[in-house]
């Protein structure tokens, strides 16, 4: 009888998976919806709106000129964008240095005129709303 309590109790796992991995799916839709509306703000080249729109974590790593100026060169290096796709998504712990914190960690394979990089995206829940904290280009 304790095996059969055990196997259904299995199954109930398998078949209708934890509240914590629903939220865990909320968190990382929401997001993702976020990232892709910050990024778009960067491809129409908004880089001071987007520097605006940042968590305060980005903003005292950079200022808003100097970001800028930075994203205008890039943007002039690499072109127009042509098309960008998500290649991963996951929440993350964050670095023992930052703030505790939900993290979504985002790569994406951007293509523009000029050549093809990949995009890093982080992003911080703070409060209600997810912010971007981090932002590269490899």
């Amino acid at each position: 009888m304790k095996s059969l309590v055990l196997l259904s109790y299995a199954w109930l796992l398998i078949l209708f998976p934890s509240c914590d991995a629903q939220a865990e799916d909320a968190d990382i839709t929401a997001a993702e919806s976020v990232a892709i509306q910050w990024l778009a703000g960067i491809d129409a080249g908004e880089w001071g709106r987007c520097w605006d729109e940042a968590s305060l974590l980005l903003q005292a790593q950079m200022d808003r000129e100097h970001w800028v100026m930075v994203l205008s060169q890039s943007s002039d290096f690499l072109g127009q964008m042509e098309e960008r796709s998500l290649a991963t998504s996951r929440l993350a712990n964050p670095p023992a240095e930052d703030p505790e914190g939900v993290y979504a960690v985002f790569r994406f394979l951007a293509r523009h005129t000029r050549g093809t990089v990949k995009e890093s995206l982080v992003l911080r829940l703070e409060g209600d709303s997810w912010r971007v904290v981090g932002y590269w280009l490899e």
